[in-house]
């Protein structure tokens, strides 16, 4: 048993490493361990794996796939477990470095069996070997490169439907390069064979290259889209609140003019004895006080009692009850569209679950505070009818056409200001604990 051999198969499988980062970069701040420990726990045991599995190959003249595949799903179960992002995404992400990689063993393949038409499938020799690292390192190097696109794509892309289905591309890929494995090296080299082989995985590798670049700006496209629609009906909001507090200041401008001319009349009335008109007089401006416009204000941050303002009246008009305790200091760094669209999504959710009770059981407690470092905490418990549905534990939407988006922009705004989220719920109330820092 040849150290040469050994330390040959052994590179074969020490593939796993480049992709095993591919795999695990875009992902690595949803890690449920710290990120020194992640990668100095799977580098080193990913190498020790891909010497074992160079020893068992030589040892019984295995085929690398046969101890490829059962490592590879070993892998595949230890990503599923190890990191806190969505199972849709994890699985497309691993599909996708399967296919990248499957383009780099097809190329070494072809390239040695044109080279070496009497050799032996499934022995890569060194020619073929380091070809498949350059493509490998090539494919790591741009992920590197593009990682705060994957990255954007990994966390702030939700549309459930799409993540269903991308998935297929890759695999569809993925089979076809396995397929396109010559059984024998020697019909690499009949007619133009060859050529046809390297044509066929350029196209196949241009169209997964672009597959992925339209994904991203359709993703892009989709998001951007949403957020101008959000910050769109933010600013309806204020400017609708706006115009409220317009007409209130307008409203109390005059009652205070009507006011002197009232309070003449009375002083009048009141020296000519006149008690029974007086009284009159002061019933009739008791009403038009109340009939006139009030504006409420929950806190001094223009934008977000605008938007607090919107749902409290929304609130009521469908009888519920509604309780706003807002104390943010004035120095909040978080921007305004951020504060206002978890502060919206939060209440939109609220209010849509307290119309799942009777009228009578319908609540809202808002609670928003700021600490003395200035992170913001934001509390919201709304009465609900219980019914909850969960996907990979994570609660998505209980309306016929809903996708629960909005609880999954409400996540990705708290972690871009690396903050806390935490929804949960009894059998009468749903829980939403927010921070937020600045």
């Amino acid at each position: 048993m040849s150290i040469i051999n050994i330390l040959r198969a052994s590179a074969e499988f020490a593939i796993l490493v480049p992709a095993a980062l591919i795999c695990i970069l875009p992902v690595m701040n949803h890690s449920k361990v710290s990120k020194k420990l992640l990668l100095a726990v799977t580098v080193p045991a990913l190498i020790v794996i891909s010497f074992v599995c160079g020893i068992i190959k030589v040892q019984f003249s295995l085929d690398s796939n046969a101890l490829l595949i059962p490592v590879m799903l070993l892998s595949f179960i230890f990503y599923f477990a190890f990191f806190r992002q969505s199972k849709k995404k994890l699985w497309y992400l691993f599909i996708s470095v399967t296919a990248i990689f499957s383009f780099a063993g097809l190329s070494s393949y072809i390239l040695e069996a044109h080279i070496n038409a009497d050799g032996n499938i499934g022995d890569l020799q060194s020619f073929g070997l380091i070809v498949q690292w350059i493509i490998a390192l090539i494919f790591l190097i741009a992920a590197v490169v593009f990682l705060p696109k994957i990255e954007w794509l990994m966390d702030d892309y939700h549309l459930n439907a799409i993540w269903k289905f991308v998935w297929l591309v890759p695999a569809f890929i993925t089979a076809t390069n396995i397929l396109m494995i010559p059984d024998d090296y020697s019909t690499v080299s009949v007619g133009r064979l060859f050529e046809i082989y390297i044509v066929t995985d350029t196209v196949l590798l241009l169209l997964y290259v672009l597959f992925q670049i339209m994904l991203y700006i359709i993703a892009k496209a989709i998001t951007d889209k949403a957020e101008a629609e959000l910050q769109s009906r933010m600013l309806s909001i204020q400017a609708t609140e706006y115009k409220n507090l317009k007409k209130y200041i307008e409203d109390t401008s005059r009652l205070r003019h009507d006011f002197l001319h009232m309070a003449r009349a009375a002083r009048h009335l009141a020296k000519s004895n006149d008690t029974e008109t007086l009284i009159h007089l002061l019933d009739s401006y008791g009403v038009s006080i109340d009939t006139s416009h009030s504006q409420k204000i929950f806190c001094e941050h223009n934008a977000l009692n605008a938007i607090v303002g919107y749902y409290y009246d929304e609130a009521l008009k469908h009888n519920i009850k509604c309780n706003c305790q807002i104390s943010l200091s004035d120095n909040i760094k978080v921007p305004d569209v951020d504060l206002c669209s978890v502060t919206g999504n939060l209440l939109d959710n609220a209010i849509q679950g307290c119309l799942t009770v009777e009228e009578g059981k319908r609540y809202i407690s808002f609670k928003a505070d700021t600490e003395k470092n200035g992170d913001i905490y934001i509390v919201v418990t709304n009465s609900f009818d219980g019914v909850v549905k969960k996907q990979n534990g994570k609660y998505t939407s209980t309306k016929e056409n809903g996708n629960g988006i909005g609880l999954e922009s409400i996540k990705t705004t708290v972690n871009k200001h690396n903050g806390y989220v935490k929804f949960y719920n009894d059998k009468k109330n749903f829980y939403s604990d927010i921070m937020m820092k600045q």
